[in-house]
Parts: structure tokens; sequence; C-alpha cells
């Protein structure tokens, strides 16, 4: 895949687990890839500003917490929902920092 929106950088500290927390059978999903869908998806909104997110199956918050944290400026409100619950309880966790 061609990136278009995300620089080339390092997310190596993101993604040894120095920053962002996972845990045992929670996935992570590439940091880079994850900015590219969402600045790719914000390129088809006529506004950029105020932008709600919802994950249906968020997992730990890996994804949310990733956006949140590049995004935030742009990010108004995020919801996920889960259908295992202590996935839901370790999204809050990583939420809140």
């Amino acid at each position: 895949m061609e990136y278009f929106y995300c620089p080339k950088d390092n997310f190596k500290d993101f993604a040894s687990g120095q920053v962002l927390y996972g845990g045992g059978g929670i996935p992570n999903f590439p940091i880079r890839l994850l900015i590219e869908l969402y600045c790719r998806a914000k390129s088809y909104l006529p506004k950029s500003k105020d932008i709600t997110i919802y994950d249906p199956c968020c997992g730990g918050g890996y994804a949310l917490t990733v956006l949140g944290f590049f995004h935030n400026h742009d990010i108004k409100k995020m919801y996920g929902s889960d259908i295992n619950p202590n996935m839901v309880s370790h999204a809050k966790k990583m939420l809140h920092y």
C-alpha cells in the first residue's frame, strides 16, 4: 500500500510498549497504518474538526488510543465497544491516560 497521509516516521516507542501498553490477547495494529487509514477517511469529510469515532470492536482500545494521541486536535469524541468486558476494561485504562 502506498502511504499518502502518514509520513514514514519511527513509531517504535509506541509499538514497543514504552508509551502504549498492550496485554495478553490484546492485538496491536501498525501505528502508521492506523494513521493513514484515519487520514484517508478524514479526507472525504467536508469538515475535519469535531470528529466522532466509534470502534465497534475496540478490543483493548489500542486503535482509539493511537488516534487520540496523534489526532486529538480534530477528534471531539471517541466511543468503543467490545463483546469481551475484560477488553473494555483495558480500553478504559488505555484511554484514561
